[in-house]
């Protein structure tokens, strides 16, 4: 892959894992302003002599070893440290200058796996295996930050202490009360709760012509913001079911009919009244109802399998190939109402039955 890394990078587990090229362009000022030199002084934080060879070599090990431990979230090794090593010193025999001589190294470091993968050690010796501060430094900060460890964290690692269960759990909670922990609350939710199917929701525009893409984004926010409060504020685990409150811009106080916003595009909390009870918890959320419908109506069974599957853990399986449609048995006269068609369309459906009777009462 890149002869930085020597030999062992011809392990077959790694033959895939290439990167042709790679291309940085930045940081890119307005027309006319100068770049901030913060972005520079960061990397090129020693400024030797110039004209001392050994000053210069000396301050390119420390850039690199500094840029380098960041980039791969761990110490580096000597021997590492001295193959990049030999490109700064292969562009000083060819005449570069200071910096353009560290350029290279630069580069090897942001081609290396190693910074574009999260690699854990192995030592073969058995399936499990307990991981270092380093690699704890690294999972706990891509969890909840979804970035790489800040200073305090690689500290830690650096001391041994993170891997002290009480220093673990303050600073899983240090990371937690920071901004950055959106990453996590909204990753999380999004994939838990399927968010990605309210992206795939499309109510018939005849029946539903309110709904527009910036309802879809309101109702994807309002589930995103509820779960942000309930783990900044260690909500109990009930308020997914019958919260009293929520999070409206002013499109959803007009479709819950919960009177009007005077701003636009402000999402604040608010309580929900006995009058409207239905919208207490994920349930009764325009995004939920939206992703759990068919284009012109409601499901219960869509619903049902939902609840099964994301509130409870227990997915009901596939349905069987061919099953009819409900929509097919909408002439069947002894249904008085959808519950009862849905209940006669269960019982006709024996290898449904099963499944159905789990699934619609919750929907309905």
């Amino acid at each position: 892959l890149n002869p930085v890394h020597g030999p062992h990078w011809s392990d077959t587990r790694y033959k895939y894992l290439v990167v042709e090229h790679a291309r940085l362009v930045g940081p890119v000022p307005a027309s006319g302003a100068e770049v901030d030199p913060q972005a520079h002084q960061r990397i090129f934080f020693v400024q030797p002599d110039t004209d001392n060879a050994q000053q210069c070599r000396d301050a390119a090990r420390k850039i690199i070893e500094q840029f380098a431990t960041r980039a791969y979230r761990r110490p580096l090794a000597e021997d590492e440290v001295e193959r990049l090593m030999t490109l700064y010193d292969a562009s000083r025999e060819k005449g570069a200058g200071f910096q353009r001589s560290v350029r290279p190294m630069l580069k090897a470091v942001l081609l290396s796996p190693y910074f574009l993968f999260r690699i854990e050690s192995d030592s073969g010796a058995g399936d499990v295996q307990r991981i270092d501060d380093h690699e704890l430094a690294t999972r706990l900060s891509y969890f909840l930050w979804g970035t790489m460890p800040d200073d305090q964290l690689r500290e830690l690692a650096d001391e041994g202490k993170l891997s002290d269960p009480s220093v673990l759990r303050q600073q899983t909670m240090r990371l937690l009360s920071d901004e950055r922990a959106k990453h996590f609350s909204d990753d999380f939710a999004a994939q838990w709760l399927h968010l990605d199917e309210l992206e795939t929701a499309l109510p018939s525009e005849d029946r539903f012509p309110d709904f527009t893409a910036e309802l879809r984004h309101s109702m994807r926010m309002e589930v995103l913001l509820f779960f942000q409060n309930l783990i900044a504020n260690n909500r109990p685990l009930t308020d997914l079911i019958d919260a009293d409150y929520t999070f409206m811009d002013r499109r959803l106080s007009g479709l819950y009919r919960m009177g009007r916003f005077p701003e636009r595009g402000v999402f604040r909390e608010e309580p929900i009244d006995r009058r409207r009870g239905e919208r207490r918890g994920l349930l009764g959320m325009g995004g939920i109802l939206a992703m759990t419908s068919h284009v012109d109506r409601n499901s219960p069974t869509r619903r049902g399998k939902w609840v099964l599957d994301v509130m409870l853990g227990d997915p009901p399986p596939p349905p069987p190939a061919n099953v009819e449609q409900i929509d097919a048995a909408g002439d069947k006269a002894d249904a008085k109402s959808f519950r009862e068609l849905l209940a006669i369309h269960a019982d006709e459906t024996s290898s449904c039955a099963g499944c159905h009777r789990k699934m619609d009462p919750l929907g309905l």
